[in-house]
């Protein structure tokens, strides 16, 4: 719009030929600086999770429990975007628990340490199995995340703490606010008796737990989801970015269900720039509603579920999910831009342009950049130059616009799980199908995966 307006004010200056000094040609004292551009890259992970086998795989010979090697394969991916997020599916409730798997994940804190290693910034911890420690043993889990160096999202430790997050991310010299909003689906369908995964929840959890019912009848849903379109809001106001994560669905179905698309629906009104969602263990497609795109699964990230365990070979397939944003600023005029006749350059070092009409070595001031904006200008047959000058000649642009997303391209890493039996027990690691050739079952599943969500989902690591 500057730059229009400026070439439009020049080219009137020309055809009525009434330049304050008389001349046909104008010049511009000092120049508009290009729109600064950044590129940010944001990564969703799956569910983590730990079942036994994966417990008895990280038992180090000293007692300690390390869960390195299951992200050896994909620390490159993790690491190498600007923001990684995982779903952790387990509870952190001390060592002096006793560590177990399904049906309540009670695992070493080592596993959080790991995910920070491997390049993950954020814990989403809103998934069906928060509850397994109870709400004691949730607080402590929220605890071990940021203990971990990353921030925790889904779970908060006292009232006073926001159920969202604002993250900032530095890139490209800019500071990228990334809000982030994540809910799991609860198991109760009214006010009284709630529970999670089946379980009772104290009567404070909700308090707590940012969870939805999305078995409820639509009035009692749908007050769920004006809370978290109140939580879009209120991230929206703060970031650059929002991401909303969600827990839902069915377990083992490969395509999202009627309540899944409802609450989408509903959500994608707000606007988010992506929703990202897992707990079905499997992959669910990927979809535009609204704008928005919507990962409806994104599937398990690492667990023990597989063909041998489950006869479900597409538990063991999963998706990173790639957001690749371009966002912009622009600089702000604030009334200094300053237009002058060719040969008449006020001296800015020495004197100043404050109101309109003022004369400086040859130049008239007839009014601010807001003054020629203002409709009416436009309506007067008689050219006016509107300008006002800084002090000095070197513009300073202190002032931009909000970072906006010009372009925000949707894509997913396709991974599988590799479960191997060595040394007396299982070893997993998580491998990026970024090309076939890994093994025949790797193939497979990324034929499955491709299958599914489509090759223009497909993310390209070149």
């Amino acid at each position: 719009m500057r730059k229009k307006l400026l070439a439009l004010i020049i080219a009137l200056a020309m055809v009525f030929g009434l330049t304050a000094c008389g001349s046909k040609e104008l010049t511009t004292i000092g120049t508009v600086p290009d729109d600064i551009s950044v590129n940010l890259t944001i990564a969703v992970c799956g569910d983590v999770m730990a079942h036994m086998p994966q417990l008895k795989s990280a038992l180090q010979s000293d007692g300690s429990y390390d869960f390195n090697e299951n992200y050896d394969l994909v620390r490159d991916i993790m690491q190498g975007a600007d923001l990684c997020m995982a779903n952790i599916e387990c509870t952190f409730p001390g060592p002096d628990a006793e560590y177990t798997g399904y049906p309540a994940f009670k695992t070493p804190d080592s596993l959080a340490t790991a995910l920070a290693n491997a390049g993950v910034d954020v814990g989403i911890f809103a998934n069906n199995h928060m509850n397994d420690s109870g709400l004691s043993g949730a607080k402590r889990t929220r605890q071990v995340i940021e203990g971990a160096g990353l921030y925790c999202v889904g779970c908060r430790e006292s009232e006073d703490q926001n159920r969202s997050i604002v993250v900032p991310v530095e890139v490209g010299g800019e500071t990228v606010n990334v809000g982030i909003v994540a809910y799991t689906y609860e198991t109760s369908r009214g006010d009284t008796n709630r529970t999670m995964n089946g379980g009772a929840m104290s009567k404070d959890a909700p308090k707590f737990y940012n969870s939805f019912r999305q078995f409820a009848d639509t009035s009692v849903l749908d007050r769920d989801i004006n809370a978290i379109k109140d939580e879009i809001a209120w991230c929206q106001e703060r970031s650059d970015i929002t991401i909303v994560y969600l827990h839902w669905g069915e377990e083992y179905q490969r395509h999202s269900n009627a309540r899944q698309q409802y609450i989408a629906g509903a959500i994608a009104e707000s606007r988010p720039d992506a929703i990202i969602a897992s707990h079905p263990h499997v992959l669910q497609e990927i979809s535009y509603v609204n704008s928005v795109p919507v990962y409806y699964s994104i599937g398990n990230y690492i667990s023990n579920q597989c063909e041998e365990t489950l006869d479900n070979h597409y538990t063991e397939q999963g998706l990173i999910a790639m957001l690749n944003f371009k966002l912009s600023k622009s600089p702000v005029n604030d009334g200094k831009y300053v237009i002058a006749a060719a040969g008449s350059t006020p001296n800015l070092d020495t004197e100043e342009l404050t109101e309109p009409g003022a004369t400086i070595s040859g130049f008239d001031v007839y009014g601010t950049r807001e003054e020629c904006e203002a409709e009416e200008a436009y309506n007067k047959k008689l050219l006016k130059i509107f300008a006002k000058a800084p002090a000095k000649e070197e513009m300073s642009w202190d002032s931009w616009t909000p970072l906006r997303v010009d372009m925000l391209e949707a894509k997913a890493c396709p991974t599988w799980v590799h479960r191997e039996y060595s040394g007396g027990k299982f070893k997993y690691k998580i491998v990026p199908l970024l090309e076939k050739g890994y093994s025949k079952r790797a193939d497979g599943a990324l034929d499955d995966i491709v299958d599914l969500i489509g090759e223009e989902f497909i993310w390209n690591s070149k």
